[in-house]
């Protein structure tokens, strides 16, 4: 059942549950939306002023940048200029929600007595840290606990996000029910009990198109060849899976984890996520005219001992079914494949 929950954030939510994916696809609830144009009756309608007429709250710079990023097909051809449409022309937008203002998704690809796993998309945050009122993974949460009368305060049954993903990045969030599971996760994050991996898209070409890189990382996240007073050691392992002309598909797996350290330690490696400014490449994400970290979790798995109470978890392999990339990442005239 899909529902538009309240929130206590300022924005409505759209809720979709994993047993709902048969009657709302990934590509109308998270990316890629098709238009058929119809009940035109001017001779000159450009494409800008009748998506904005579906898509009312869109702004018209994030269309127009959509041009350039190659994200948007009129009749089966990408289009990097603003054209006339008229009816029957077929028009496929490869954006995000808030690219066109719409409500953003809470897709729930798992859920227990304990647990509930996201499926977030790149725009929403994990939490409200500063109280803005935008939409956030932990109040919807919270409000989906609410709604199924599992939330109690005096109980500690709330939201754990057991970690955060950035607010532009995507990928599954892992949230705890209750103290007792939330406390079990953390343990396991620590002792290297949660595995993540990672798919991302990187500037430039790694040297190496599989290792296992060992450095130090410090508290403002600098990274070391060898230890400094303060840093703590990093392990990450990727491989390279597909490469283009200017960018490279890796997926990525942290075998520490620690904040940033992915974004960190791919930037350090000379190989920064396309669309990270913080450690990454302003320029290329300028050029590029990405705005979002083109960068997914996906996948998820425990390694739990037979004697707990969450020891059921080592039979939960959660992975996402689909992630988005921008066209701009494929080599001119090569044909996008979904690999």
């Amino acid at each position: 059942m899909l529902r538009n929950f309240e929130l206590p954030c300022k924005e409505k939510v759209l809720i979709v549950k994993s047993t709902d994916r048969t009657k709302i696809s990934g590509s109308e609830a998270k990316k890629m939306r098709k238009i058929v144009v119809k009940d035109v009756d001017e001779q000159d309608k450009f494409l800008t002023d009748y998506v904005h007429e579906i898509y009312p709250n869109s702004k018209y710079e994030e269309i127009y940048s959509a041009f350039l990023r190659a994200e948007i097909k009129l009749n089966g051809k990408i289009i990097k200029e603003d054209v006339f449409v008229e009816n029957g022309d077929e028009v496929e937008l490869n954006l995000f929600f808030y690219h066109l203002g719409l409500p953003p998704v809470l897709d729930i690809l798992y859920e227990d007595e304990n647990f509930l796993a996201i499926e977030k998309m790149p725009g929403v945050l994990s939490f409200d840290e500063y109280k803005t009122g935008e939409a956030n993974v932990y109040d919807m949460a919270l409000e989906y606990m609410l709604q199924k009368g599992e939330y109690n305060v005096d109980s500690l049954i709330v939201p754990y996000l057991c970690y955060t993903l950035p607010q532009f990045a995507g990928g599954i969030l892992f949230i705890a029910k209750n103290e007792e599971a939330y406390l079990y996760i953390n343990a396991g994050l620590k002792q290297r009990k949660v595995h993540m991996v990672f798919e991302a898209i990187v500037v430039g070409h790694p040297k190496m198109d599989e290792t296992e890189e060992y450095h130090h990382i410090d508290n403002r996240y600098n990274i070391f060849p060898h230890p400094q007073p303060g840093s703590l050691p990093i392990v990450t392992r990727y491989k390279c899976i597909n490469k283009y002309s200017k960018y490279t598909k890796v997926e990525i797996v942290p075998i520490t984890i620690r904040k940033y350290q992915v974004y960190a330690h791919m930037a350090y490696l000379g190989c920064p996520i396309l669309g990270d400014n913080i450690f990454g490449s302003k320029r290329s994400n300028r050029k590029s005219k990405i705005d979002y970290e083109v960068i997914w979790l996906k996948e998820l798995s425990f390694s739990v001992g037979s004697g707990s109470m969450f020891s059921y978890l080592s039979h939960v392999n959660l992975k996402m079914d689909e992630v988005f990339y921008p066209n701009v990442i494929y080599k001119k005239g090569r044909k996008r494949r979904n690999d």
